[in-house]
């Protein structure tokens, strides 16, 4: 158990040292290879295949854009905070709200993009492939929202039943309710 903390902490400390061009030259590669295996999957041949892969990445880089990776930063670091005063408390619960409608805004956003690249990967692509597309980039962001943290404002999912949430049992949301 020791072994694995130290080495995802050397995992982080390494994934921090690396510059913004590192990460975006290793995120570039990654979309590339996910779009010649989906190509690849797909059975597309010659200019389908090379538009697709094309295309697969602009939509890619498009949809990244929507992630604010410096909000989770602040985020970590406020996490880091013991003891509210009440006015703190109440500051943070407001600066929640905020930040709801600010990821409402993001969500619309990325919507917007997933319906503008439907419309261009339905011209060559069957609707089979289609649902692969979509639903794995749900299934991505999802996974890369729990890797940074981000959760339901007040603990579980939406804040429903579960751990943290409104239903749910104590301590799961970022501000311990």
């Amino acid at each position: 158990m020791v072994v694995f903390a130290m080495m995802m902490a050397g995992t982080v400390v390494a994934q921090e040292e690396s510059s913004p061009e590192e990460r975006a030259q290793k995120r570039a590669e990654m979309v590339q290879k996910r779009a010649e295996k989906m190509a690849s999957e797909f059975k597309l041949k010659d200019d389908a295949k090379t538009n697709f892969i094309e295309l697969y990445t602009k939509y890619s880089d498009e949809l990244m854009g929507t992630i604010d990776r410096e909000e989770f930063k602040r985020e970590q670091e406020e996490a880091q905070k013991k003891k509210l005063t009440d006015e703190e408390a109440t500051a943070k619960v407001l600066a929640q709200f905020e930040k709801q409608e600010k990821n409402i805004a993001k969500m619309q956003q990325r919507l917007d993009v997933q319906k503008k690249y439907y419309a261009e990967f339905a011209k060559t692509l069957t609707p089979q492939q289609l649902v692969r597309i979509f639903a794995q980039d749900r299934q991505r962001m999802r996974q890369q929202g729990n890797n940074n943290g981000q959760r339901g404002e007040f603990g579980g999912p939406g804040g429903g039943p579960g751990p943290g949430g409104f239903g749910g049992g104590p301590g799961g949301g970022p501000m311990g309710f």
